[in-house]
C-alpha cells in the first residue's frame, strides 16, 4: 500500500496543496458543527418562548404548571444544544491552531 507521500507525487499532486485543502475541510467541518447546534439551540428556545405566551388570562394552575413545564424542557434543550455549539467552536479554533503551526 502506498503512502500519502508516495501517492501525490505518483500523481503528480501538490502534497501542500491537499494538506491545506484537509485541513480547511477539518476546520470548517467543525465550524458547520457549531451552527448546526446553534441553530437548535435557538429553535429550542424560541420553542420555550411561544409555549409561554400561549397562556391565556383563564387558564388553571394546571395547565398554567404544564405550560412551564414544556417551556423548561425547551429552554434545557436549548442549553444542551448551546453546550455542543461551544465545543464544536473549541474544537474548530483548536484544529486551526494546531495546523497553523505546522
Amino acid at each position: 500500500m502506498k503512502g500519502f507521500k508516495e501517492f501525490t507525487s505518483s500523481q503528480g499532486l501538490d502534497e501542500g496543496l491537499i494538506r491545506s485543502g484537509i485541513r480547511t475541510g477539518s476546520v470548517l467541518n467543525h465550524a458547520r458543527r457549531a451552527k448546526t447546534a446553534g441553530d437548535k439551540a435557538s429553535a429550542a428556545f424560541g420553542r420555550g418562548r411561544t409555549v409561554l405566551k400561549r397562556g391565556q388570562a383563564g387558564d388553571s394552575d394546571s395547565d398554567r404548571l404544564k405550560r412551564l413545564e414544556a417551556a423548561l424542557d425547551a429552554s434545557l434543550e436549548g442549553q444542551i444544544a448551546t453546550r455542543g455549539q461551544l465545543g464544536a467552536l473549541v474544537s474548530a479554533v483548536v484544529a486551526a491552531e494546531i495546523m497553523r503551526r505546522k
